[in-house]
């Protein structure tokens, strides 16, 4: 008795005593939920220990243990807790393999529901070396409907019941999340470690970047950029910008948020120039792949060196642009010989590759044909050199044989051009360009799609150029005339698509002869 208050001290008194085991268990809890998150990552032998302890001390139970299945029938992890792991005299080895057909938690683990038995001495089921067991429940953890792990309390001081489970079963399921976070973390961290050496031994840079900015660069993209990786990351969300040259940086800053927003449909390599620390810029080819990491979208870069092959495409394209002009001149120099041989023809071709030309674009050709058509029709009659300069002049009717003299310029054309070597069969061109759908033409009297179209586009452009212009034999009939002619005439001699094309330039959009 406490003589102050005439009450029974503390340590005798019932109600001290429930209060005190409450807070003993509470402070248990404590400790055992600080071990559970303590537990390092990737140390499952300290994490399910943790997991037992904690399942020992909810149920109120004197020992506990943790067992992880394989396919249900084979045991690859086991742990007492500490109190039970004191007491049993079992090697752990032992525990690890087959599963125990006789064990108590082997019947949870086939049934994949709690059991839990009260009297276990009348089960004769004490086994050598284990603690004596007076009580046992055991709870299964389910995973997508299969039993990957069995949790066992034993020896409470009153009987298990349907509440002990219940309160065992969401902490498992809590404790199972961090048993995979675990795995899943020692897997992300042995690729990042596969990653990182493999990048490290790549010729080409090799970056990461995360929605915080550049979080890896190998060495190869250091030299490349000029930076070294801490400078990079030094940058920011966005600050890796100023590597980047200021007339690419709007692009490549542009699809580079778009891509991390996971918009589909975007380039995954292209080229732009690095702007490095000492302010000369260098091309480099980029590729870029989305992934996500640890739930973070990130983008996987591969950076390769294309500034030789950028310098020497420069150097080629301006070769190129110096053969063509040449060849430009050289066409429009023989051009210019047949129009000094027959003064009234002069500026036909030139009007005639112009109009062809514009025909091309309307009808949506391809700029390699249009350029293709245009010096065509620069060259279209070069044939007409083989022709008597007296009869291309003579103001008045030509004889029949005199007209099929004209006509023999289409194949004198092709065999002065067939051995010069243009980046198109420019002869052919020339050949059909008064060939006609219907066969009327010549000199072969082809007749559809026998005609290339380039031939077609030069037959409708020489058409309304000759009707519209003077020619020796009559005055210029006027470009409404030569207009109503091609539309009267198409899809009988001309290709109507042609014609319905060089109307709306004249009709519709103003174009007129040079």
């Amino acid at each position: 008795m406490d003589p102050r208050h005439g009450r029974p001290k503390c340590s005798q008194d019932p109600q001290c005593l429930v209060a005190g085991d409450l807070a003993r268990g509470m402070k248990g809890q404590q400790e055992v939920l600080l071990a559970l998150f303590a537990a390092p990552p990737g140390d499952e032998d300290a994490l399910f220990r943790a997991i037992a302890n904690l399942a020992e001390v909810l149920t109120g139970s004197r020992a506990a243990f943790l067992v992880a299945v394989e396919d249900e029938s084979r045991v690859v992890r086991s742990a007492f807790s500490d109190r039970a792991a004191r007491a049993c005299a079992v090697p752990k080895e032992r525990l690890d393999g087959t599963i125990p057909h006789g064990a108590l938690w082997a019947e949870c683990l086939r049934e994949r529901r709690p059991v839990f038995h009260n009297a276990i001495s009348s089960l004769k089921l004490q086994t050598s070396g284990h603690i004596p067991l007076s009580r046992v429940l055991c709870v299964p953890v389910l995973d997508r409907g299969r039993v990957v792990a069995v949790c066992g309390v034993a020896n409470k001081p009153g009987p298990y019941t349907r509440a002990d489970a219940e309160r065992l079963m969401p902490l498992l399921e809590a404790a199972w999340n961090l048993v995979m976070r675990g795995r899943l973390e020692l897997a992300l961290q042995e690729r990042e470690g596969m990653f990182r050496a493999l990048a490290e031994q790549s010729l080409a840079g090799v970056g990461l970047i995360g929605p915080d900015g550049v979080v890896f660069a190998n060495r190869a993209l250091e030299n490349l950029s000029g930076y070294t990786f801490q400078e990079i990351r030094d940058l920011g969300p966005q600050g890796f910008a100023q590597c980047i040259h200021p007339e690419d940086r709007d692009l490549v800053m542009a699809r580079h948020r778009a891509r991390m927003a996971g918009e589909a449909g975007l380039p995954d390599t292209y080229d732009f120039r690095l702007l490095r620390p000492d302010g000369s810029a260098r091309w480099v080819t980029l590729s870029v792949t989305r992934v996500d990491v640890r739930g973070q979208p990130h983008v996987a870069i591969t950076v390769v060196d294309s500034h030789d092959r950028h310098e020497a495409e420069q150097v080629r394209e301006e070769a190129f642009a110096q053969v063509r002009r040449t060849l430009d001149a050289t066409v429009l120099t023989l051009s210019r010989t047949l129009e000094v041989r027959d003064p009234y023809t002069a500026g036909h071709q030139r009007r005639v590759a112009d109009l062809a030309r514009a025909i091309a674009q309307e009808m949506g050709l391809g700029l390699d044909r249009v350029e293709a058509i245009r010096m065509a029709g620069l060259l279209h009659d070069i044939g007409k050199i083989g022709v008597p300069a007296e009869i291309l002049a003579r103001p008045g009717s030509l004889s029949p044989t005199e007209m099929a003299l004209v006509q023999t310029h289409c194949q004198v054309g092709y065999d002065i051009l067939l051995p010069v070597e243009f980046p198109w069969p420019i002869h052919f061109y020339v050949l059909e360009h008064h060939e006609r759908l219907d066969g009327s033409g010549y000199p072969a009297n082809k007749k559809g799609d026998q005609i290339l179209l380039e031939s077609r586009v030069l037959a409708v452009a020489d058409v309304v150029e000759a009707m519209a212009s003077h020619r020796p034999y009559r005055p210029a009939l006027g470009i409404e005339k030569a207009l109503s002619t091609i539309e009267e005439e198409q899809g009988k001699t001309l290709d109507p698509d042609v014609v319905r094309a060089c109307l709306r330039l004249f009709r519709d959009k103003g174009y007129r002869l040079p």
